[in-house]
């Protein structure tokens, strides 16, 4: 693949749940020109088929949060295969380390993605359908790792092309909060680095990557908040504490007091007499 100017691949393709790793990726893998070094003209070869095979076959063998065994495992015998050195900062995380031998800034540079699968049953149909009852990458993860594979086999075939280092991080447990991400940090896995990236997929054109400045990822989570009431005589409501009230003026203070992009959609409140 010969590197330049970035070009446009099928924009009017948009990637659904049925393509995503089907042929229009595949021809974008083939046809998209990434804007590396705009001044120099590079050639590397990009193993679409290898990282549709490997996405394929976490999706069919998915694994929980912190129960990633067989899924760590396979991505560390993978990166060795690939000649890059692995540790694990936790049991079903890995960290896959490659030193460039090229020019440019001795920089540590992290390249970050998760692998764990939802409590979710799969029904679509797919030659490659979860073989687990009750469990299916229904998020993406088993695409984040295929291309966090595939980058790992491009730059540990071209350490020439780049100085300093790059970290393969392979986190486990993200679905669960704080899960793993937390455990990394305590073991150290963020240690050296210089800078660090990652994304998710989405619903966009193939061949396209959506980057904007500030928050760009969101958060499912929730909370309890106990509301201890006391009765009074009807005659004396100022001496008691509603705490039917106090919950409407809490939920309506805290929808308003957040930007709209924090607004939960939903909220639970418990309340005790």
């Amino acid at each position: 693949m010969s590197l330049g100017p970035l070009e446009s691949c099928h924009q009017g393709d948009s990637v659904d749940s049925k393509q995503a790793d089907g042929n229009a990726a595949r021809r974008c893998a083939q046809e998209v020109h990434h804007a590396v070094r705009p001044n120099d003209q590079l050639s590397f070869t990009v193993p679409d088929e290898q990282i549709i095979e490997w996405r394929r076959h976490m999706h069919a063998n998915p694994e929980l949060s912190f129960k990633e065994v067989n899924t760590s495992q396979w991505v560390e015998d993978l990166l060795r295969g690939m000649g890059i050195e692995t540790s694990r900062p936790t049991p079903t995380s890995v960290l896959g380390v490659l030193k460039g031998t090229g020019k440019g800034p001795a920089k540590n540079i992290g390249l970050r993605a998760d692998m764990d699968a939802l409590p979710v049953h799969e029904e679509t149909g797919e030659e490659f359908t979860s073989t687990v009852p009750g469990v299916m990458h229904a998020c993406g993860h088993d695409t984040h790792t295929a291309m966090q594979l595939g980058a790992a086999k491009v730059l540990s075939e071209n350490t020439d092309l780049f100085g300093g280092t790059v970290t393969f991080v392979f986190q486990h447990a993200e679905e669960l909060n704080p899960g793993g991400a937390q455990e990394m940090v305590k073991a150290g896995a963020m240690e050296g680095l210089d800078g660090i990236f990652a994304l998710h997929v989405m619903n966009a054109p193939v061949g396209t990557v959506q980057v904007r400045p500030g928050p760009a990822t969101s958060l499912a989570g929730g909370g309890w908040i106990t509301i201890q009431g006391q009765g009074s005589h009807g005659s004396m409501p100022q001496n008691s504490i509603d705490r039917f009230s106090s919950r409407r003026r809490w939920s309506w203070g805290s929808t308003r007091s957040c930007p709209a992009a924090w607004i939960p959609r939903t909220s639970w409140l418990s309340t005790r007499a």
